[in-house]
C-alpha cells in the first residue's frame, strides 16, 4: 500500500491542512485557548510562564522577590491566585523594571 492510498495517512494529511486552513482564517492553531488562563482560580507556575512569555525559574525567583503575587501552597503544589496575578498585571506588573 503506498502512502497515497493508506487511509491513516490520508485521515492525517486531511487533518494537517484543516489545521493549516483554520491557522490561516483565524491565527490560532484550532483547540489551543489561550483565554482558559482566565477561568481559571489557581495556576502553576509553567502556566504563569507560558503566559507571561518567561520560564518557570523567573516566575518563581519574581514571586520570592516579592516583584510578584506570592504563591499558595495547596496540597503539595505550589500555585497562583489567578486573579491576583491579573490585578498586578493590571497595575503594569509593579516591581518589575520598564523596557
Amino acid at each position: 500500500m503506498s502512502e497515497s492510498t493508506d487511509p491513516i495517512i490520508h485521515e492525517a494529511l486531511g487533518a494537517q491542512q484543516r489545521i493549516r486552513s483554520e491557522i490561516a482564517e483565524n491565527g490560532v492553531y484550532p483547540g489551543l485557548d489561550f483565554n482558559a488562563f482566565d477561568r481559571r482560580l489557581l495556576v502553576s507556575a509553567d502556566s504563569l510562564a507560558f503566559c507571561l512569555d518567561t520560564d518557570r525559574s523567573t516566575i518563581r525567583r519574581w514571586a520570592k522577590q516579592g516583584v510578584m503575587p506570592a504563591p499558595l501552597k495547596v496540597g503539595g503544589r505550589v500555585l497562583w491566585d489567578a486573579e491576583r496575578v491579573r490585578e498586578w498585571i493590571g497595575e503594569g506588573c509593579p516591581g518589575c523594571d520598564p523596557a
